[in-house]
């Protein structure tokens, strides 16, 4: 987005399985003006399980910080960069 505040529509980055023909991980990438904004749109996109998104990220890349939500997690975010569905830390790529 060219206002940075604002969060856009769409994920930054889809981890796409072709063979179920779902997106089981989102990440998003945002500065700390976005942030909050980025978080509620994971929330609402896996709680509405519209493509089967399973595990969202966001990540700040000015204070380096992971939020991690998962499905079923009833609307609460956790500081984390470990991806359950993986079995990775996303960090580690960095």
């Amino acid at each position: 987005m060219l206002d940075d505040a604002k969060a856009s529509l769409i994920p930054d980055l889809s981890l796409i399985d072709n063979d179920l023909d779902q997106t089981p991980i989102i990440i998003e990438v945002c500065k700390t003006k976005g942030q909050k904004d980025d978080i509620q749109k994971v929330i609402q996109l896996i709680d509405n399980d519209l493509y089967g998104i399973r595990e969202g990220f966001i990540y700040n890349y000015k204070t380096h910080q992971w939020r991690r939500y998962g499905f079923g997690d009833g609307g609460l975010t956790t500081e984390s960069s470990f991806s359950n569905i993986l079995n990775l830390d996303l960090n580690q790529f960095l």
